[in-house]
């Protein structure tokens, strides 16, 4: 991975950094080894974050979960998974504005 962050900023590539990380995460997924950034409005707390690593392990066959988690409190409550993946936004933010698109259209 060193020898391949060196290549991209020695070419003049370093914008690619990201394309480069995201196939890696996406072949550990494939491989039983999955990081998951969840976002919530408050930060969780361990029985949570338990509860968010044995839905992903469940869901995506996983063996081993890195699981990162932000705050972001226009979420108002709920939850945002991203894998390498798939995505799951089940935030109170999300559902209000899928009710609103929906009452306008």
């Amino acid at each position: 991975m060193r020898d391949a962050a060196a290549w991209l900023v020695d070419t003049g590539r370093k914008r690619d950094a990201q394309y480069l990380a995201s196939d890696v995460a996406r072949v550990l997924a494939e491989e039983g080894y999955v990081y998951v950034k969840v976002t919530t409005a408050r930060p969780l707390d361990g029985r949570s974050t338990e509860l968010i690593e044995q839905f992903v392990i469940e869901q995506t066959g996983a063996n081993r979960v890195e699981l990162e988690s932000f705050v972001n409190k226009a979420l108002i409550g709920g939850v945002q998974i991203e894998t390498p993946l798939a995505s799951l936004d089940a935030s109170v933010h999300a559902k209000l504005v899928r009710y609103v698109e929906g009452v306008i259209n």
